[in-house]
């Protein structure tokens, strides 16, 4: 706050939050952690412009939650540069209230470096997974479907030169992308064995800019009917592992 702008003296250690219900919430769903890092210049502070700075978070966890209808993003984690992870949630129906920039599902912010797993996101008016944090992130294993952006998207602001791995995830039915990577800071990075359905704008991987470091490996891009979902009706994606075991 305008009060206190520099929390750097203090280090917040393990915070676990997990089996939680939350629903039908103007804001977030979860907002763990500031959004700017390492610091947010220029706040108005009574017409004085001051740099904030927040302080850290150390091994966080976010897991096993139900999160549904959510006026604003359901999830998001800023400021967490170890040990942090999120895992096992169910997020649906999120961005209600349709306000710009606040239609995430899944949002990391600056200074984070979190090993996303086994997540469930559908319904949302916005992306599903938005990554904007350290490099560092691994996304695997995540199921997203029928969100109003881009199945996963990997912004350009990390400042660390740590990949991100984006592997194994199911997406099915985005309003545009499967994958949309810009992500330039970062090296090495990895996209690999993701199956892609039915995307707006019929792409499974695009890559924002020419000269981001990224390997692509066996990734596909299936028609619903193609994709072999144990039931399409139904929303059962079980097969997923099975499907993607023949292309490693």
């Amino acid at each position: 706050s305008c009060a206190d702008p520099d929390l750097r003296g203090f280090v917040q250690r393990n915070t676990h939050f997990h089996h939680n219900y939350i629903h039908d919430v103007g804001g977030e769903g979860f907002y763990v952690g500031y959004s700017w890092w390492p610091k947010r210049e220029n706040v108005d502070c009574g017409g004085t412009k001051v740099t904030f700075y927040p302080h850290a978070i150390e091994d966080v966890s976010i897991h096993h939650n139900i999160i549904e209808r959510t006026g604003w993003d359901a999830l998001q984690m800023g400021c967490a540069h170890k040990n942090a992870s999120i895992h096992h949630n169910v997020i649906r129906d999120y961005g209600l209230e349709k306000v710009q920039y606040q239609t995430s599902g899944m949002q990391i912010n600056a200074g984070t470096a979190a090993h996303i797993e086994a997540n469930e996101l559908r319904r949302g008016e916005g992306g599903g997974l938005i990554v904007f944090g350290l490099g560092g992130n691994r996304v695997i294993n995540n199921l997203v479907v029928d969100v109003k952006g881009s199945g996963i998207y990997v912004g350009d602001r990390a400042d660390a030169g740590k990949r991100f791995v984006i592997a194994h995830n199911t997406i099915v039915r985005p309003k545009d992308d499967g994958i949309r990577f810009a992500s330039r800071n970062t090296k090495s990075n990895l996209v690999q064995n993701n199956l892609v359905s039915a995307p707006g704008s019929g792409k499974a991987v695009v890559r924002v800019y020419k000269d981001v470091d990224l390997t692509e490996r066996e990734n596909l891009l299936l028609a619903p009917a193609q994709a072999g979902f144990v039931d399409l009706a139904a929303g059962d994606f079980q097969e997923l592992l099975p499907l993607l075991q023949r292309h490693r």
